[in-house]
């Protein structure tokens, strides 16, 4: 009965670990943050307005962001326009297209490398 009662509590304890650990691995793949649904929702409008039927996961809807990235579409990059209120909302919609046009996975982890540039001499 003890053993029985040890096993139990076991199982329970590895599979409680391993849903935590799906989720903290796995859950910034699957669940969006508040930010990126406000600018998914922001995006999804302005393609409604436009008459765009451009679905997401898609080889249209990566061009489609890398375009937004480019600045081509003024109501979505340009604060005070019928969809974008303040630089928070800016932020958003950039961070949602930048991720979303793959361009994050290309270039996200570059860093320029230190070129050791020549400075100005001291003003005398």
């Amino acid at each position: 009965m003890k053993n029985k009662k040890l096993v139990t509590t076991l199982l329970y304890a590895i599979v409680g670990c391993t849903v935590v650990l799906l989720v903290f691995f796995l859950g910034n793949r699957y669940i969006q943050t508040k930010q990126e649904r406000q600018a998914k929702q922001i995006i999804h409008t302005f393609m409604e307005a436009e008459g765009m039927n451009v679905q997401p996961n898609t080889e249209e809807y990566t061009i489609f962001m890398r375009r937004i990235v480019w600045g081509e579409y003024p109501e979505l990059t340009e604060i005070n326009s019928d969809f974008i209120e303040n630089q928070t909302e800016l932020d958003y919609v950039l961070n949602y297209a930048w991720k979303h046009s793959g361009y994050k996975g290309l270039y996200g982890g570059y860093n320029e490398p230190d070129a050791n540039e020549v400075t100005s001499p001291p003003n005398e």
